[in-house]
């Protein structure tokens, strides 16, 4: 994987990406473990709100953020433990611990469409909005410069999600930015 160019979220890792090698860029997933346990097949819900450090290291290094948005990601397979609040306790105490929760989902089996670990046919699509240009870098950037392009980020995030929503995941109710 490394070979590849994959690494690790961390800020070394990903200066290094983004200035060594001009025209070089980052693929960051915000939500992780917390975003995870919220998925269900026709929602969207993004942890989005708190999580503006992506948007400081583009900053620090001039990098342009992209902003982009998964239809169908959610609806592959069915998250077990909605509607179950022993079970979602019971995630989050171990992904305090372990920094992951474990999920249960349901899926489609080898030979049957009911029940399984594959994950269900249908589609995902992928939309890419318009770079947000954050200018120069600057080595340390004011919370209020970081909290501007945070909420630019967002607004466009929501832009792409309300414009594409209803041709690539018509079932998908609103957006949350949690």
């Amino acid at each position: 994987m490394l070979m590849l160019g994959a690494g690790n979220a961390s800020k070394g890792a990903l200066t290094r990406a983004l200035t060594e090698f001009p025209g070089s860029s980052a693929v960051l997933v915000t939500g992780g473990a917390k975003e995870s346990m919220m998925a269900h097949p026709y929602t969207a819900k993004v942890v989005l709100k708190e999580r503006a450090g992506f948007v400081k290291m583009a900053l620090r290094t001039g990098a342009s953020l992209v902003p982009s948005w998964g239809f169908g990601e959610n609806n592959i397979y069915e998250n077990l433990a909605t509607g179950s609040p022993r079970i979602l306790k019971w995630q989050r105490r171990i992904q305090q611990v372990l920094s992951f929760a474990p999920l249960l989902v349901a899926g489609r089996g080898v030979f049957s469409y009911s029940g399984g670990l594959l994950p269900h046919r249908r589609p995902i699509t992928v939309v890419i909005g318009d770079p947000i240009d954050v200018g120069k870098a600057v080595k340390e950037p004011s919370d209020a410069r970081v909290a501007e392009v945070h909420a630019q980020y967002r607004e466009a995030v929501q832009e792409l999600f309300d414009k594409h929503k209803d041709i690539y995941d018509p079932r998908v109710g609103a957006l949350q930015l949690v």
